[in-house]
């Protein structure tokens, strides 16, 4: 694999998501009331500084401590917060790399709805428009492929290539299904349910940026639990108008020890094994906000929350209606 460095990932990137969503300007009103979205940023990016860490902790689960006002005086019960996953374990021993290339393949088995064939490493003419916007993608890292694929094989939605922890896999090994769910941020049910998301975050209300916030955590909490069959992975996008990279991680821990400023731990896959990173929010004043690395909703950042199950479905193996036309 070619490697490349962060910032020129992210320099890629833009040139991308140009393409990509261009044409949500005209049709994203169906979706939402706000104005319609100009070019946003979505998908694999490459990051350029590092974002906030801790000290390694166990891997009890982190608990949050509710009073019960039905009770007679406050009565504290214990709630998990942790899906159970662990990215030394559960995710890639290998990091996320800008300037793959994706076959024609791998772009079958992502649009496997089409009556894709492949001939001398090419898709029918009719795929060509899009083939060459689904190999492009793969130029920015395939963090999408990584997150998603990391989770599916922990809640055992798909099967490894091979029975061993997901830690354990070489990227031979692991890159055919990485190439299938990263090119499926294209997909009709991930980039619908993607710029139906980025709709509502179209403002510059500070109270509505803040109820996003809350919304998206509210998701969280309810998605981070043992036994979830459906996590979500997380992408860190630009909000409409403004210009920043975008990237896909996976959630799997949320720390509430401090109520005001909780932390949801998430599987970097630019850095293989490190359970550090984690997203910050802010509930300290009235405008609730969250931080990570070079995303924050202060600063035209707007956070997503998408079900690893949208990956898997019918709507996923299409092309999105807000690609444009590819025939």
């Amino acid at each position: 694999m070619k490697t490349s460095s962060p910032d020129k990932s992210i320099r890629a990137y833009s040139t991308l998501v140009s393409l990509a969503l261009l044409l949500i300007l005209t049709s994203v009103r169906e979706y939402s009331r706000t104005p319609s979205l100009p070019q946003v940023k979505i998908g694999a990016s490459a990051l350029a500084s590092a974002p906030a860490t801790l000290p390694i902790e166990s891997d009890q689960p982190s608990n949050r401590n509710i009073t019960d006002p039905a009770i007679h005086g406050p009565v504290t019960r214990t709630v998990q917060r942790d899906l159970g996953f662990r990215p030394e374990r559960d995710g890639y021993s290998f990091t996320n790399s800008a300037g793959v290339t994706a076959d024609c393949q791998s772009f079958k088995q992502s649009f496997s709805g089409l009556d894709i064939q492949c001939s001398n490493g090419q898709p029918q003419e009719r795929y060509h428009a899009l083939f060459k916007r689904f190999k492009f993608s793969f130029d920015t890292g395939v963090c999408t492929g990584m997150a998603v694929t990391s989770l599916a094989y922990y809640v055992g939605i798909k099967v490894p290539p091979r029975p061993t922890p997901t830690f354990n896999l070489t990227i031979e090994q692991a890159w055919p299904q990485i190439a299938t769910f990263h090119g499926r941020q294209y997909s009709k049910a991930v980039l619908d349910r993607l710029v139906l998301g980025l709709s509502a975050w179209n403002t510059t209300d500070a109270q509505a940026i803040s109820q996003r916030v809350d919304h998206v955590y509210s998701q969280l909490a309810a998605a981070i639990r043992p036994g979830n069959p459906d996590p979500l992975v997380l992408d860190l996008v630009a909000r409409p108008g403004c210009d920043a990279p975008g990237h896909t991680v996976a959630p799997y821990r949320l720390d509430e020890t401090d109520p005001l400023h909780p932390k949801v731990y998430v599987y970097e896959n630019y850095s293989a094994g490190d359970s550090t990173k984690f997203i910050a929010f802010d509930f300290s004043s009235p405008s609730h906000r969250f931080s990570y690395w070079k995303w924050d909703s202060a600063a035209c950042s707007a956070l997503i929350a998408l079900p690893i199950s949208a990956f898997v479905g019918p709507e996923d193996k299409i092309p999105s209606q807000y690609l444009g036309r590819y025939n």
